[in-house]
């Protein structure tokens, strides 16, 4: 949610292990004044995944600056 009055350009990173994150829009950019949702994969090495559910912790960050971090739920092959 961007409730300023530029656009506010952001980028994602996995905080809690190693990893690569797939944007499916080509540039994340919050609109002024208006909400930005989009699609992303998360790839792990299969070493990493130790469970069904890995949990995984994520930046926002807009330049180097994080302004949110997101704890989510990686769900992996079955064990």
């Amino acid at each position: 949610m961007n409730k300023t009055r530029k656009e506010i350009p952001v980028t994602m990173k996995l905080e809690n292990m190693k990893g690569e994150i797939t944007v499916v829009q080509k540039d994340m950019v919050v609109p002024k004044e208006s909400y930005f949702q989009t699609s992303f994969f998360v790839k792990i090495e299969r070493q990493l995944v130790e469970k069904r559910k890995t949990p995984i912790v994520l930046g926002v960050y807009q330049g180097n600056k994080k302004i949110e971090t997101i704890n989510t739920t990686f769900l992996g092959p079955g064990f």
